[in-house]
């Protein structure tokens, strides 16, 4: 255990003077739904590889980033036509890799690839050039990266338990919290996430190793997910005795828990059925990405049957074809019967290609895991291709204009 530990620096980072309503206040962003879906062929999502010298990923963490969009400004134009490339994989790694994470410009995108080996390291790309995270631990996975190249997600140590991290500057650096997961990081360096075996809603301001708990909404204890928007406002999907099919939970700018679901358009568009199940998918300007299902209980349930972008701050809503990756506009991009799309919310609709070189069989999924601010970069991974149901996965980028 202590070789695994001394892959970490686990001392205590620059002092902060971030107190918690500041925290909250100061700036959270959503993690642009990075939940990736493989094909269910594919058991476990982990790793066996190569590792770099850290100071690869200074390099890149250090060099200048785009500007990330901290408020929406000028609705950019509709792209006219995208390109889809696969995104290199760095020798050593499993061929098989499923995005996880990018930042709010796109230039930095995370991946996990998949093995039974549970050890390989987390992939990164800057620009598209590919390099690895020496990780320790089994499933290391980046769920979020901010425009800083700055990184935070989890680890299993073994009896250690499961360990947030943050990388920056080239080191990676465990968070304080047994049993703790960190799922979203912000512009200037807030990480949300959970603690404890319980799931239980946590910050860890810029600069701080021990999290901050956040109050709960009454009759709402455990986090199923959990994301930080830039404006200072925090959402999560909750479950508990009040709730226990989920609840949207946001903390404003006081730290104060408000159950979002009396306000949620919850009455499904189609048939006019009334959700029975709320989950929180992100959150990113606002715009507060939802899915609404069935009960869970119920027989035959499935899950969330119907997606919506709902702007907490204006009221708009914007029903979507299926779950996906959102931005700072409201812009999404999903999957419509026909592919992958870009929908702008206003009616522009804009086909996503296919990789060239790629069979897209029966069983091929392809999910989207994140949409840039300025609309040009989208990532994903496809899964299943060929005519059976044990094709690769690829991380593949679209590029747009």
């Amino acid at each position: 255990m202590s070789e695994i530990l001394s892959q970490f620096r686990d001392e205590q980072l620059p002092p902060s003077h971030v107190d918690i309503p500041r925290a909250v206040r100061v700036g959270r962003r959503q993690r642009r739904s990075q939940t990736v879906t493989a094909v269910a062929a594919v058991a476990v999502l982990v790793g066996a590889g190569t590792t770099i010298a850290v100071s690869s990923w200074r390099n890149m963490a250090s060099a200048p980033p785009p500007q990330a969009t901290q408020t929406a400004g000028p609705t950019p134009p509709m792209p006219g036509s995208c390109t889809a490339q696969r995104l290199p994989v760095p020798p050593g790694v499993s061929p098989m890799v499923a995005v996880t994470a990018a930042d709010p410009t796109g230039r930095f995108v995370a991946g996990r690839p998949l093995t039974v080996e549970l050890r390989d390291p987390a992939v990164l790309w800057d620009g598209g050039s590919a390099s690895t995270i020496p990780l320790a631990g089994i499933s290391p996975t980046i769920h979020d990266i901010n425009a800083s190249g700055i990184a935070t997600g989890e680890t299993d140590l073994d009896e250690e338990g499961v360990r947030a991290f943050v990388v920056r500057d080239g080191s990676a650096t465990l968070l304080h919290g047994r049993d703790a997961n960190a799922l979203s990081i912000n512009e200037s360096g807030t990480i949300a996430g959970t603690v404890t075996a319980d799931r239980r809603p946590a910050i860890w301001p810029s600069g701080v190793l021990e999290p901050e708990r956040l109050q709960l909404a009454a009759g709402l204890s455990r986090a199923e997910s959990i994301f930080i928007d830039d404006d200072g406002t925090i959402v999560a999907g909750m479950t508990g005795s009040a709730a226990p099919h989920g609840a949207a939970v946001l903390w404003d700018t006081d730290g104060t828990p408000l159950n979002l679901n009396p306000q949620l358009p919850t009455t499904l568009p189609d048939g006019g059925a009334r959700a029975e199940s709320v989950t929180v998918v992100g959150v990113r300007g606002g715009w507060i990405a939802l899915g609404f299902g069935d009960d869970p209980a119920a027989p035959g349930h499935t899950p969330p049957t119907s997606s919506v972008l709902w702007n907490h701050r204006t009221g708009e809503i914007r029903w979507l074809i299926s779950p996906g990756a959102a931005n700072v506009h409201g812009w999404h991009a999903g999957m419509a019967p026909e592919g992958p799309v870009l929908d702008n919310g206003q009616g522009g609709l804009l086909s996503l290609p296919g990789l060239a070189d790629v069979v897209y069989g029966p069983f091929t999924v392809t999910t989207l895991a994140s949409l840039s601010d300025d609309g040009r970069t989208i990532t994903g991974t496809v899964s299943g291709t060929g005519s059976d149901d044990n094709g690769d996965v690829i991380p593949v980028i679209w590029h747009c204009a």
